[in-house]
């Protein structure tokens, strides 16, 4: 028997199954299958860290609130809070995105149109896109 694989031929020999019958052949296939499976899952697998602070009602109230006027979840404003805390966060980045979309699609249609206020609305644009990617 010729396998595709010379880690899986290796596994069939040392186990045995390489001179057993076809279902021997076959479990030990899906044996080494389900090994190979969870040794790369293990060897694969983000290393997640997780913390649980816990918060009074009234902190956790104004957490609510501070994340909401930034538009974000709670546990999303927290981690942005913790990671970006000495340039702190972008409120409701998502909405400044588009902005700076629609900003963008205007400094085209009036560059194309050689208006004179063009050359503000591109410098607004720059402000913008700086603003972001610093933030």
């Amino acid at each position: 028997m010729k396998a595709r694989s010379p880690k899986l031929a290796q596994y069939l020999e040392d186990t045995g199954a390489l001179y057993g019958s076809p279902e021997d052949i076959a479990r030990a296939k899906i044996a080494y299958r389900k090994e190979y499976k969870a040794s790369h899952k293990k060897q694969n697998a983000k290393k997640w860290h997780e913390l649980r602070p816990q918060f009074s009602s009234q902190d956790y109230a104004c957490i609510q609130h501070k994340a909401y006027d930034a538009g974000l979840a709670p546990t999303a404003y927290l981690k942005a809070i913790a990671i970006n805390y000495d340039t702190g966060i972008v409120p409701h980045r998502d909405t400044l995105l588009h902005i700076l979309q629609i900003v963008s699609m205007a400094t085209i249609q009036l560059e194309k149109e050689n208006h004179p206020g063009a050359q503000a609305l591109f410098e607004a644009e720059q402000l913008l896109m700086e603003y972001l990617q610093n933030h």
